[in-house]
Formats: structure tokens, C-alpha cells, sequence
């Protein structure tokens, strides 16, 4: 009588517990799909967000840019997907941030021009709420490390578009080029008004690469941090921004000064130290 009771309750609990098991799998699923979806929306802003001259529409002479759409949906879908409300994860310094931009907004009316004044104002509200939902987003470790290295890639991506605006330039083809040096050396701007601006955007990328690069992290191989730092560091260099031209500079002397240093008193020497020693002095030698 036992075995037949037994017999009858097991049927009975596996039947009831596969409805729970289901019900865990969607809510799961549920779950991920959002997450994924706003993560990659989110990459696609970084990817987007120097875009000043290329995908873009002009609305009574205020020029919208597509990275401000998709901010706009970012936004919308953070709100309902993201539980912001119970314990949220405030940014670093987000207090003063927002006295700042209180104060900003206060002196919108100030202006010749009321519609791009507010235009900016609203802007600015939107990137502070932008940066709130990211904290939001990346608490979970696993999409930390996927929109951090996605957000080095968008770097490295515009970085080899303006490898590519300059090598296609030296063959007298235009690609969204807006200033030359001369017929057939153009001044890389890849995607941005001018190169200074291009410049500008990237020395947040590049600045993220040597972070890197000095601190060993495992972020990316280390062989591809340094082709990383490479690429950047080249359309830095294309661009002839003397703010570009100088951070790189700089950084390249302070690296060889501390090899130097390194080599005098700790008699610490590696070949690939003395290949970088040398090959910073005969490129010294032409720029001097």
C-alpha cells in the first residue's frame, strides 16, 4: 500500500512542480531579452554620438542628431525595464552634476537665440538622465564588461574610419573630408564638423586605452589593447590637432623618459624596451 501511494503522489508533484519550472524559464527570459536589447541600443549611442555631419536632420535650423533618437528610446525603455526606483545606483559626483545643471537651465532665457537655448538645455537633461539609467544597467557584472568593451570598440571603429578617410583622401576621393591640408592630404575629421571636434571625441577613447595599457587589465588580450591604443592613437595623429597631436606626444616621451628611467637605476632592460627607445629617437630626430 506504501509503494502504491508513493506511486500515485509522484506523478501528481512532478505534474505540479512543471508549471513553476516554466513559469521561472519565461520570467527569466523576460528579463534577459530587455536587458539585451537596451544594452545593444546603448552601444549603438556610442557609436553614434560624433556623428555631426552624417545622418542627421535639421528642424527649424536646430540640427538633430540620430544619436539623440536613439537616446530618446533608450530612455523610454529604461524607464519601464528598469527597476531605477527601489535602491538606485547614483553616479559618482552626481550631486554636483546636477547643481551645475540647475544652474545652466536657470539661465536658459539668457540668450538671443530662446529655441537653440532650450534645444541645449533639453540636451543636457537628457545626457544627466542618461548617465543615471547606465548606473542602472551595468550592476550586473556580466553586461558591465560587454558595454565596456563595446563602448572601447566604438573608439576603434571611428578611429579606423578616419584611417580610411585619410587613406582614400591621398587618392583625391572625398569621404566626408572638410578640410585639407592640400590637394590630396586631407585633415581627418571622420564623422565631426571639424578635426578639432574629432580630435576631442577620441581622446575619451584613446584615454580609456592607455588606462588599460597601464594597468594591465584584462578587459581585453593585451596584444589587442595595444592594437587598440594603435588605431586610436593614428587618427589622433591624422587628424593634425595640435590638442591630438600633443596628448599623444606627450604621453609617447613620458613612456620612453620612464623606460630610461627604469633601465638607469633598476637595470631593468627588455628588447622590446630598446626597439621602443630607439624607434622613438629616430622618429624624434625628423619632428625636432
Amino acid at each position: 500500500m506504501r509503494q502504491k501511494s508513493m506511486i500515485q503522489r509522484n506523478p501528481k508533484s512532478q505534474f505540479v512542480s512543471m508549471p513553476h519550472q516554466i513559469i521561472s524559464q519565461k520570467v527569466e527570459i523576460s528579463v534577459q531579452i530587455p536587458r539585451i536589447f537596451i544594452s545593444y541600443l546603448l552601444v549603438l549611442i556610442f557609436l553614434t554620438s560624433s556623428f555631426d555631419i552624417f545622418l542627421n536632420i535639421k528642424i527649424e535650423g536646430i540640427q538633430i542628431r540620430i544619436s539623440q533618437f536613439l537616446e530618446l528610446g533608450f530612455l523610454f525603455w529604461a524607464v519601464l525595464t528598469t527597476n531605477y526606483l527601489h535602491k538606485p545606483t547614483w553616479p559618482l559626483g552626481f550631486g554636483y552634476a546636477l547643481i551645475w545643471a540647475t544652474f545652466v537651465v536657470m539661465w536658459t532665457p539668457n540668450t538671443f537665440d530662446l529655441g537653440f537655448s532650450i534645444a541645449y538645455s533639453l540636451w543636457l537633461i537628457m545626457s544627466l538622465l542618461k548617465i543615471f539609467f547606465i548606473c542602472q544597467i551595468l550592476k550586473e557584472k556580466v553586461t558591465l564588461i560587454f558595454v565596456y568593451r563595446a563602448y572601447v570598440m566604438t573608439f576603434v571603429a571611428i578611429s579606423v574610419f578616419g584611417i580610411i578617410q585619410f587613406a582614400v583622401g591621398r587618392l583625391g576621393i572625398s569621404l566626408l573630408v572638410v578640410q585639407w591640408w592640400f590637394a590630396g592630404f586631407p585633415r581627418v575629421n571622420g564623422f565631426s564638423y571639424e578635426p578639432s571636434y574629432y580630435a576631442t571625441y577620441l581622446i575619451s577613447g584613446w584615454g580609456m586605452c592607455v588606462y588599460l595599457l597601464e594597468k594591465n587589465n584584462t578587459l581585453f588580450l593585451r596584444y589587442i589593447n595595444i592594437i587598440n591604443f594603435g588605431i586610436v592613437s593614428m587618427a589622433l595623429l591624422l587628424s593634425t590637432s595640435r590638442m591630438g597631436v600633443l596628448i599623444v606626444g606627450f604621453y609617447a616621451l613620458f613612456y620612453i623618459l620612464r623606460k630610461i628611467y627604469r633601465i638607469i637605476f633598476y637595470a631593468k632592460v627588455s628588447k622590446t624596451d630598446l626597439r621602443i627607445i630607439i624607434g622613438g629617437i629616430f622618429l624624434a630626430g625628423p619632428l625636432a
